[in-house]
């Protein structure tokens, strides 16, 4: 039997202490808003009057960024606004993003795995700028 830290190890992975890499991301409240049908200028207004602090308009979906404490008043404005809302959470967000080659890419990739299969682990946040190749690989 290998036992989850081995595994860890195997991917690539080192483990360190509870928070000891949480000052590189920030919290911040996330709304995904389908870019279908979707004028992004006038719901980047609508969500920035609301209170969001940065709306994100070249993705698909679209992304709002707000302060935590602002994320249900800005979802319930645009929901009010008829905006259709793909989702809305808090989550933690890279202050700054790593890119890595495709190898290393694929490695953090299995590290991941590892990590979401662990029972006592409810979400992964990582600071990597992954292609879309490597995305649709791990995805396959």
């Amino acid at each position: 039997m290998v036992d989850n830290e081995d595994a860890q190890q195997e991917a690539g992975g080192q483990l360190a202490a509870a928070g000891a890499v949480a000052w590189q991301f920030e919290q911040r409240g996330v709304i995904s808003v389908p870019r279908a049908g979707a004028d992004p200028d006038e719901i980047a207004l609508l969500a920035i009057d609301a209170g969001a602090s940065d709306v994100e308009t070249s993705t698909d979906p679209l992304e709002i960024y707000t302060e935590p404490g602002d994320l249900e008043a800005v979802q319930a404005a645009l929901v009010s606004a008829g905006v259709a809302i793909e989702s809305a959470e808090a989550a933690m967000i890279a202050k700054q993003t790593l890119t890595v080659d495709a190898s290393r890419a694929r490695q953090n990739l299995r590290l991941v795995e590892h990590l979401e299969d662990l029972d006592d682990v409810q979400r992964v946040t990582s600071n990597l700028e992954l292609t879309d190749e490597i995305l649709a690989e791990g995805a396959g």
